[in-house]
């Protein structure tokens, strides 16, 4: 067996063993650990925006793309005793960092580097500071158009099967000024998503206001196969198994686990490394690998339901940051692109590693 702690995320799902560590108070150890995780961030984010570069040369997506990949890269880091410490401090604890990740790297640093009496290296202008959460909110009224007064965010519905055979549903969501409607590809089918979209199209018209239609691709499906043991109520810190689907008989002797859950895709069990994340039945239950071995692997729920949860055949199991080696797009997603084009929707496609899911341009 293996294990190790690969990948360290802000926020509830940070790999296991980070409870453990120290918080750090001396500003000067603050700084070091700051300066690590600024050069982390600039190393990771240049290398993927380059990729990203590749695939798409506008300048305005490139400009606005920059800031994204930053997140992505904090967001990879557990800097909880970082955080704690800068707070201590009275700085930033850079919990609300999303749009101006750098910046705020980097400005935080320089207010370290004040109270140790040293050079300020840079201090971001104004105008750089808030550069990508004018990018934010440039991108979010291109994807959702003009957001209801009432509000300073959008909201997107997820369109239930029901609304196929209800128009009322879509009105009563024009009325109360909802922006988008998100249209799940793994449910219903084509005839179901066309009256959906018509209930969408006449509710815009007897009220006046635009509701842009996205479309979430389904992807390749992981389900959870056979369940052994006693899954009727997992709770945060329990284990249990993920093992490959038809195994002749599950024979695990891991000293934490008795549960056992198949996996319907081998390829998710072969790609995964200790320190990866699992998410069961659309993240109800939030999981970090502990361990490998030939058999499976060995998780702990890291964030669930505080009543527990039950683990059940057919349900969706996600594996965020394994490389599955598997194409991104089925047949099937290939087909309903076609009918996105038609409807000229808005398409939602889960894409590469790490990333959960991005939004494509309006076709």
């Amino acid at each position: 067996m293996t294990s190790s702690n690969r990948h360290r995320h802000l926020g509830p799902h940070a790999a296991h063993g980070a409870e453990s560590r120290p918080d750090i108070t001396d500003p000067a150890i603050l700084l070091n650990e700051l300066e690590k995780v600024i050069a982390d961030v600039e190393r990771e984010s240049a290398d993927r925006t380059a990729r990203w570069r590749s695939l798409n040369d506008d300048t305005d997506f490139v400009t606005c793309s920059v800031n994204l990949s930053q997140y992505l890269s904090l967001r990879q880091r557990d800097l909880r005793p970082l955080q704690r410490g800068l707070t201590m401090l009275g700085l930033s604890s850079l919990g609300r960092a999303e749009g101006h990740v750098l910046p705020a790297l980097k400005a935080t640093r320089a207010s370290l580097e004040a109270i140790l009496g040293r050079d300020q290296t840079d201090r971001p202008a104004q105008d750089r500071f808030f550069a990508g959460e004018q990018c934010l909110v440039k991108r979010q009224r291109r994807l959702f158009g003009k957001t209801d007064k009432r509000r300073p965010n959008a909201i997107m519905v997820t369109c239930p099967s029901e609304a196929a055979d209800d128009p009322g549903f879509m009105l009563r969501l024009a009325e109360r000024g909802i922006e988008a409607l998100r249209i799940n590809c793994a449910h219903d089918g084509r005839r179901k998503w066309t009256r959906m979209i018509d209930h969408v199209r006449t509710a815009e018209k007897q009220t006046g206001h635009r509701i842009r239609v996205f479309m979430d691709l389904a992807g390749p499906k992981i389900r959870t196969g056979k369940i052994f043991g006693d899954a009727d109520k997992m709770l945060i810190g329990d284990r249990f198994r993920i093992i490959r689907a038809n195994a002749s008989a599950p024979k695990s002797k891991c000293r934490h686990a008795i549960v056992q859950v198949e996996c319907t895709l081998e390829e998710a069990v072969s790609a995964s490394q200790p320190g990866d994340h699992v998410f069961y039945d659309d993240g109800k239950l939030s999981c970090v690998i502990e361990e490998v071995d030939a058999e499976g692997l060995s998780v702990r729920i890291e964030n669930g339901p505080a009543k527990g949860a039950k683990l059940k055949p057919e349900k969706g199991l996600n594996f965020p940051d394994a490389n599955l080696g598997i194409a991104t797009l089925t047949d099937k997603d290939r087909r309903d692109l076609r009918f996105i084009v038609r409807w000229r929707a808005i398409f939602l496609c889960a894409v590469g590693r790490g990333c959960q899911a991005v939004a494509g341009r309006a076709l």
